[in-house]
């Protein structure tokens, strides 16, 4: 079924979605805002859920590491998501002081943390490849 909203169009928008929406640096970090909070709420409720369900000491030496590895996901989620818009902030202050010889965004050094960042996130039990 077709959405019956207009197209939401930015005013320098970084890239398009697959239902013509535009995105901008500003939606994309209310988007990184939104989801982190999100992703807080549903933790806490899962959390207070499963305190609910524990009886024994047992049960909660069974849980309480699959919480933690959710907590640890969503950090690493959320470090992932606020590198990649300083990423972009930086390419937008690129073009807005025309920087005409170094065309490189990030240095090989940040590039190389960026990339340790992202293959420690994917080790990580539960994390996810949004982003």
């Amino acid at each position: 079924m077709k959405s019956m909203t207009k197209s939401k169009k930015s005013s320098n928008p970084l890239f398009t979605l697959d239902n013509g929406d535009e995105i901008g640096f500003e939606d994309l970090l209310k988007k990184i805002y939104t989801n982190s909070e999100e992703k807080n709420q549903n933790i806490t409720a899962t959390a207070q859920r499963i305190m609910g369900l524990t009886k024994t000491l047992s049960d909660m030496v069974v849980m309480m590491p699959i919480l933690v590895d959710m907590q640890k996901a969503s950090i690493a989620n959320d470090d992932m998501l606020v590198k990649m818009a300083a990423i972009v902030q930086r390419s937008q202050n690129a073009k807005a002081k025309d920087a005409g010889l170094d065309n490189s965004l990030i240095s090989e050094e940040e590039r190389k943390m960026l990339m340790d960042a992202v293959r420690e996130a994917k080790s990580i039990p539960g994390s996810s490849s949004e982003g």
